[in-house]
């Protein structure tokens, strides 16, 4: 959650969209708790589009950031994709250096 000023908004909005991509979800927050108050909610690239002429107080809020699959789960289908399953699947995850109870849980688990 950002604060920001009108007129530092479009200058964070643009930096946010070099680090997030312009289809990244935000929320901007106009004049919190006052009689005028909007909601948008949109991607980066939408948001910078609104608010050409931005007055009023502003909040931004990022919608999260998409995590990389963990590194076990991407492996467990890499081996299944190569048909090893049960016992086969657990030792091949070990020797990868997956933890042995993350190993079993992996190759117990239905894909």
């Amino acid at each position: 959650m950002l604060y920001e000023s009108p007129h530092r908004l479009r200058k964070t909005l643009e930096d946010l969209q070099e680090v997030y991509g312009p289809d990244h979800p935000v929320a901007v927050a106009r004049e919190i708790s006052k009689l005028h108050e909007e909601v948008f909610r949109g991607s980066l690239g939408e948001a910078r589009e609104r608010f050409l002429e931005p007055k009023g107080e502003f909040v931004l809020v990022l919608g999260p950031k998409e995590a990389p699959p963990p590194e076990g789960e991407e492996l467990r289908r890499r081996l299944r994709a190569q048909g090893l399953s049960g016992k086969a699947l657990f030792r091949a995850l070990v020797e990868a250096g997956i933890p042995r109870n993350e190993a079993y849980r992996l190759s117990v688990e239905e894909p």
